[in-house]
């Protein structure tokens, strides 16, 4: 269906906005934020006040225009209910710190000051570029596996289990 706009000058014919579908598989955060909020029958501005960020950063993660900053990753799991971040990896000790920095929505600086080190030192490891010796990997990897937040997977989510753990080594 289309609009007419009568002006004086000119007559112009403006296609109706296109009416955002609801994803059925969602694969991107944007279309997991979409789906929960439909849901729930919220609005994006209700979404932003949970989360605590701008209505324009909802409109552009569902539109996949940009992507959440890691502090904003455990509230936007909160309100999902799982995690959407089933392409962390859990294999080495580099994808451990990754995935628990950002599960944690913690900046390098953060995550530093809970591992004592340096920030550059965090980035890194996460990069592959280093790892600490023993007895600090050790250390460190007893650390990760503290403060490794329980989550779910949306499986898991729909199938209303308790608690899952990461995947482990």
């Amino acid at each position: 269906m289309e609009l007419r706009c009568f002006f004086p000058l000119w007559d112009k014919v403006v296609p109706r906005p296109v009416k955002l579908k609801y994803p059925v598989n969602p694969a991107t955060i944007g279309e997991h934020l979409r789906k929960r909020r439909m849901d729930l029958g919220l609005y994006q501005k209700d979404v932003a006040a949970r989360i605590k960020v701008s209505e324009d950063c909802i409109t552009f993660w569902e539109n996949n225009r940009c992507q959440p900053q890691v502090k904003h990753v455990p509230k936007i799991i909160a309100f999902l209910g799982y995690s959407p971040y089933l392409d962390l990896k859990w294999d080495s000790f580099a994808d451990k710190v990754r995935a628990c920095r950002w599960l944690l929505g913690f900046s390098f600086r953060k995550m530093a000051i809970l591992l004592t080190v340096d920030p550059t030192t965090i980035a890194d490891w996460e990069n592959g570029k280093s790892k600490p010796r023993e007895p600090r990997h050790s250390e460190v990897t007893a650390l990760l596996e503290l403060h490794m937040p329980r989550i779910k997977t949306s499986d898991e989510a729909d199938l209303g289990s308790a608690e899952a753990q990461p995947r482990k080594e």
